[in-house]
């Protein structure tokens, strides 16, 4: 398994986008209920 950056940069990138998506859908749903 080659542990080249341009490897390892993509699964880091995945993963924030998919924290930031779940946070945003997390603070919509929050949202929906306050009212």
């Amino acid at each position: 398994m080659p542990s080249a950056p341009t490897n390892h940069l993509p699964i880091v990138h995945d993963q924030l986008v998919r924290w930031c998506v779940l946070g945003y859908c997390f603070i919509k749903f929050c949202d929906m209920y306050d009212d």
